[in-house]
């Protein structure tokens, strides 16, 4: 019996262990861009993207979101990027950026908008999620 136990905890860790060196990975796969703040309040309204090319605008928008903790940017490298998915109408929505490439000369930001999962339970309050994203490359942007 204790060793059921025992084999039933060390499988629990070694799956917690590979979940994140499996996050790791992809993230040093793209080194496009870094994710500095993500959050489902304080969000807008609206559904869209922004894109901010030097710092007096990132610290309007981090100050407008309600973020006293403001990142320094070179904007000589790196423009900014806030994606935000409006009011929704309870919790379980997430906005993350999949990937970033380069194609054609530009920059493709490849968002991906996740709602509650079927069946499970999340929060009956309206909520406002959004994601911000330093892309390093001073290339045009564009969404999809």
């Amino acid at each position: 019996m204790k060793n059921s136990f025992f084999i039933c905890i060390a499988i629990v860790l070694f799956s917690c262990n590979s979940m994140k060196k499996s996050n790791n990975v992809t993230a040093s796969e793209n080194n496009l861009f870094t994710e500095l703040f993500s959050s489902d309040q304080q969000g807008r309204d609206e559904e869209g993207n922004v894109i901010v090319q030097n710092q007096a605008d990132l610290e309007a928008l981090f100050q407008s979101l309600g973020q006293e903790t403001i990142p320094s940017i070179d904007f000589n490298k790196n423009q900014v990027v806030a994606i935000f998915v409006g009011t929704k109408n309870s919790g379980g929505y997430k906005v993350t950026v999949e990937k970033v490439v380069e194609q054609e000369g530009k920059i493709v930001v490849y968002k991906k908008i996740q709602g509650p999962e079927n069946g499970s339970m999340a929060t009956m309050a309206l909520t406002y999620p959004y994601t911000i994203v330093a892309v390093h490359s001073k290339k045009e942007i564009i969404f999809k």
